[in-house]
């Protein structure tokens, strides 16, 4: 009832108050004071801007202060004519303005007649001045010269882009994956025309596809968001799209690059067939737009489709160990036989994709203006791993998207819009395309064991068949009403804006298919080498840990979930130099499970906003920045909350889970671990956090920005960022002991008959800290040159306390702090450091630098080249955990319980932190196995990255254009790797310790053919 209530009088407050549009869908504005020469404000002038990407001229007329405001422009290029009688007419040409920007346009008129005109291409100020955000513009023509991935995907420039991280994804696939200022990749919000342009299954850059040739601007914020924004912890990201015009234009693109352009990058020189991450390139890009009716509808429609191949990224010691184990007994003891191992031919990943995109736009009036558009994103991709003997994951992406606006002027100083947007894009694993009766199985060189249960001491090679496929069915549904007014008086100028965002239907299901229904039931067998040597295969290996479910098929995400947000803010200008801005975002979340039956969260948050902008120089070249404010992880992403699937709380989900180990390798597995299937509906109070609510992060951030002459632009600014209540699982069962060193007491806090019990809940007890010093440079001569760069320094440490049952803080409390790789803010990472889980190791978002800069220049004769360079510094290795053996102080292995059965003890493990803290480390320079040794945590080496592209263009006649280039992708190749190995790079006990993968891609060569008129 206090939700309907406040939802209620949120949209009365919405549709009462006179306000203005937003800035999420793309549109600019261009603003400023108009004076005589001597200084004096005029008002009433006539401030016109024109422009191709507009059916109409749009006018304002000065306010009793001399200024104008143009608002609702979307990015291209202007001119600015002011007319007032009695003076000449003032006339600005060339103003680029880019998506969602806001730039400051002043104009001096003389005394004389409106038919004289003075005529200036005078440099334009380029500096946001009227918001404090982390902002950058990629134009898309600069975006499809730029030669940075040979897959030329529309995300590609976010490798220019300051404090973002990328590297490729897991997969081997090709497909790079983000993550800006230490978030998570599935942590932003990606909008098309100012709308969610991902799926609700899996909101990340990765399983978007978009045709370059669609995109006409690409705004992306890295901090610093307004309330307008819809909630999201990471990077927001508008691309705005080309609608056509009063002539009919288009293009064309072919690239090519087949295996033999590919150059060999294996460590060692020699390479190993299959290594190289190459890339195998045949992709056509198109697109045509024109009039429907002059100056009235126009069109726009586009498509791309390609066939791309991506060599799999295989270290020497990978494909040693694929091949040597080629032919390897599988069996046990008792003289089962589990087959062998097939002798290993090497393959890559094979990606199809056909991705159309059409949109229509109409001009009702010189004031109303309507556009809808059509998407569709399908990609198929292989999904294999560099350890498997055989392809056997498979992903398919995407979907269809359908989307609107109207956008309307009111008066003088009145605007509104109103979006909608319906996607039913996905994410699958393809059934079709592997066996489902026969079991996946993984190979480690042993085994260790850590409260009572075998685990392998780090995988080395695996195959036979995918353990688990899925389909996964997703929809959003989205609505935004968004009102903005212009206002006078109480202290100065107000652009006031609010709106309601509305995703009443978000649905996220998950069908679940365990491998091996038709053998024994088991779906995955891990088998250890009896010789304990990975180059050893002659004695065979025995398994010694199984798993099967109590189903063979099962529905496991059940998510009907909802959004509803309000936002009010208020960009204030109390003097014509200084902007303030005010601002206050509501959502009203609610999380169901439809399975389950229950709410996992019922939560409303609060964002609030505050910042400045301040005009050093009344030119606005020179500005001054600052940001605070609160801004809450999406509701979309793929944690552990919003992918639920009842197995909290230590059960087994939504069907048993069965674990069985054999020391021995004889065949008998004589221990057996049963987690039953989750009865009835989960109680809130112990397993579920009745008051759980969205994770946030405060943001604060002091910038300055200075525009130089020749169109360069600086920004230099340092963030601070704290990632606060992150999802986490908190042991509640467990009576644990006072003080550090003592013995586990058992159980029975909340259940003497149960063992431990995981409740969902945030984390109050330790924050991620991150603050990063960043500078971002960008310049642009008309169509000859256009050039950016960024470089980004960032420190992290943790504030707080382990989680209070984390067992480290009962076995090493003194070793909480790290500043080099801290859990990933994904949630529900951190409730056992003492483990040999991926959540220690797998932790991209924590990079000690990034450099990176890109241009483009046009030159006489048709002569075009543009250049890129990228420098990461290597990911953290996680903080490295050691296995000298079980400390008997801290109790048994086993604990007894109520009803006579026994649990594992969650103090009795056999690991260890190594170093003073988690964040002790040293820096690698060639592999362990070369010589080097750590005693904590590990860096990888810088990833540097040149590309270069050499084009000649043709004029044939008119407005016709046939460009012949080449480009060279990463021309000084240095072998190295983007990541660690999941497998136990963290582990000192491990044969994969320290192990690099995800080599970067050899020198290749593109050829590139495009077509405009």
């Amino acid at each position: 009832m206090r939700q309907l209530f406040l939802l209620g009088g949120a949209a009365i407050l919405v549709l009462t108050t006179v306000v203005a549009a937003s800035a999420q869908t793309g549109d600019g504005s261009l603003r400023g004071y108009v004076r005589d020469e001597s200084g004096a404000i005029l008002p009433g002038v006539t401030a016109t801007a024109t422009s191709d990407v507009i059916m109409a001229p749009r006018t304002a007329i000065t306010d009793g202060t001399g200024l104008y405001r143009i608002p609702n422009l979307p990015p291209g290029e202007y001119v600015l004519s002011f007319e007032l009688s009695g003076f000449t007419t003032y006339r600005q040409e060339g103003i680029v303005l880019r998506a969602g920007a806001n730039y400051n346009v002043d104009a001096v008129l003389a005394v004389g007649g409106v038919e004289e005109t003075v005529t200036v291409t005078a440099e334009t100020p380029m500096l946001e001045i009227a918001r404090p955000s982390n902002v950058l513009n990629i134009e898309g023509e600069f975006q499809r010269e730029m030669p940075i991935q040979a897959r030329n995907n529309w995300s590609d420039f976010l490798e220019l882009t300051p404090g973002v991280n990328a590297r490729p994804f897991d997969d081997g696939s090709g497909r790079m994956v983000y993550f800006g200022h230490a978030t998570e990749h599935f942590a932003h919000v990606i909008q098309l025309e100012g709308m969610q342009a991902s799926s609700y299954n899996d909101s990340q850059v990765t399983y978007i596809g978009m045709d370059t040739e669609m995109i006409e601007d690409v705004q992306v914020k890295t901090g610093g968001v307004d309330a307008a924004s819809p909630l999201g912890t990471g990077l927001v990201i508008n691309v705005v799209t080309k609608s056509g015009g009063n002539s009919l234009s288009g293009s064309g693109a072919f690239s090519y690059q087949p295996d033999s352009w590919n150059g060999d990058n294996a460590p060692t020189g020699e390479g190993f067939a299959g290594t190289p991450s190459i890339n195998v390139v045949k992709q056509f890009d198109a697109s045509v737009g024109g009039p429907i009716v002059q100056d009235k509808a126009w069109f726009f429609g586009s498509f791309r489709t390609s066939r791309i191949e991506s060599g799999i990224s295989r270290t020497d010691r990978e494909v040693n160990n694929l091949n040597t184990l080629s032919g390897l007994r599988l069996f046990d003891l008792s003289g089962q036989d589990y087959g062998t191992v097939p002798q290993f031919s090497p393959f890559n990943q094979q990606v199809e994709n056909f991705q159309p995109y059409l949109k229509v736009t109409g001009q009702f009036s010189p004031n109303h203006e309507a556009s809808v558009y059509y998407q569709r994103d399908f990609q198929t991709n292989g999904s294999n791993r560099e350890f498997l003997w055989e392809p056997i994951w498979f992903v398919e992406t995407g979907g269809d998207l359908v989307g609107g606006k109207v956008t309307s002027v009111w008066g003088t100083d009145t605007t509104s819009q109103f979006t909608f947007n319906w996607n039913n894009k996905t994410v699958n694993t393809d059934f079709t395309k592997t066996p489902t009766d026969a079991p996946y199985i993984e190979v480690h060189e042993g085994y260790t064991e850590s409260g009572g249960q075998l685990t392998g001491t780090g995988r080395i090679i695996a195959g036979n068949a995918d353990d688990i496929t899925a389909t996964a069915p997703a929809r959003v549904l989205l609505f935004r009403f968004d009102l903005t007014r212009f206002a006078e008086g109480f202290g100065g100028s107000h652009e006031l804006q609010t709106g309601l965002f509305l995703a009443p239907s978000n649905i996220r299901d998950n069908f679940t298919q365990y491998s091996n229904a038709n053998g024994d039931g088991y779906y995955l067998y891990d088998f250890r080498l009896l010789s304990g040597d990975e180059n050893d295969p002659s004695q065979g290996a025995v398994p010694f840990h199984r798993v099967r479910r109590s189903v063979s098929e099962v529905q496991t995400t059940g998510a009907r979930d909802r959004d509803i947000g309000l936002y009010l803010q208020d960009n204030w200008k109390p003097s014509p130099r200084l902007t303030l801005n005010l601002g206050l975002r509501v959502d009203f979340v609610r999380r169901f499970d439809q399975l389950r039956d229950f709410a996992r969260m019922n939560s409303t948050v609060f964002g609030p906003r505050v910042g400045f902008s301040y005009l050093l120089t009344e030119d606005a070249r020179n500005v001054v920045r600052g940001f605070a404010g609160r801004v809450h992880e999406a509701v979309m992403g793929r944690d552990q909350v919003t992918s639920y699937t009842g197995s909290e709380g230590g059960s087994g989900g939504l069907s048993d889970l069965i674990n069985e180990y054999d020391r021995e390798g004889d065949g008998i597995f004589e221990q057996v671990v049963v987690s039953p299937r989750s009865a009835g509906v989960v109680d809130p109070r112990v397993e579920w956090d009745e008051n759980l609510t969205q994770p946030f992060v405060d943001e604060y951030i002091l910038g300055f920005r200075k525009q130089f002459p020749k169109q360069f632009s600086l920004d230099v600014a340092t963030i601070h960022r704290r990632y606060t209540k992150n999802y986490a699982l908190l042991e509640v069962n467990g009576i644990y002991p006072d003080a550090p060193g003592l013995p586990f007491i058992g159980f029975g806090a909340v259940d003497p008959n149960r063992g431990t019990i995981f409740q969902q809940t945030n984390n109050t007890w330790s924050k991620l800290v991150y603050t990063a010093l960043e500078i971002t440079g960008t310049q642009r001569l008309g169509r000859k040159v256009q050039a950016m760069f960024g470089y980004n320094y960032q420190w992290q440490h943790f504030a707080g306390d382990f989680n209070p049952h984390d067992p480290a803080k009962f076995i090493s409390p003194e070793k909480f702090d790290s500043n080099r790789a801290l859990f990933m803010p994904r949630g529900n990472n951190e409730n056992n450091s003492l483990t040999n889980s991926t959540n220690l190791s797998y932790n991209p978002t924590w990079r000690r630098y990034s450099l990176r800069a890109g241009i483009n220049y046009r030159g006489p004769y048709g002569i075009n080249i543009g250049g890129s360079y990228t420098a990461n510094a290597g990911p953290w290795s996680g903080a490295l955990i050691d296995d000298p053996g079980r400390d008997p102080v801290y109790g048994p292995a086993r604990v007894p319980l109520a009803n006579g059965t026994t649990f594992a003890n969650p103090l009795a493990t056999a690991f260890r932190l190594v170093g003073e803290n988690r964040g002790t480390g040293c820096e690698l320079t060639t592999l362990p196995n070369n010589g080097v040794s750590c005693d904590g945590q590990a860096r990888a080496p810088t990833i540097h990255t040149v590309s270069v592209k050499f084009a000649k263009i043709f004029n044939v006649g008119g407005t016709r254009e046939f460009e012949l280039g080449g480009n060279i992708f990463n021309m000084f190749n240095a072998g190295h790797h983007h990541q660690f190995t999941y497998s136990g790079a963290n582990r000192t006990y491990s044969a994969n310790y320290a192990e690099l993968r995800s080599l970067q891609a050899p020198v290749g060569f593109q050829l590139s053919l495009g077509f405009r008129f």
